[in-house]
């Protein structure tokens, strides 16, 4: 992860990866006081995708 510098003068977070040749930069933002963690947020999103995934055996 690398810090972007923004015009207001603060510094953003950012992923940036490279598939199939296309580069892609993904910001990374969460607000001040939020009640979850990013690693906890992705679990969540995780579980959610799980549990209303169509599963066919």
């Amino acid at each position: 992860m690398e810090n972007l510098n923004r015009s207001n003068n603060q510094n953003v977070p950012f992923i940036k990866r490279t598939i199939n040749g296309q580069e892609f930069t993904v910001l990374i933002h969460f607000q001040d006081g939020c009640r979850e963690s990013a690693q906890e947020k992705v679990k969540r999103m995780l579980r959610a995708d799980v549990q209303n995934a169509e599963i066919s055996v």
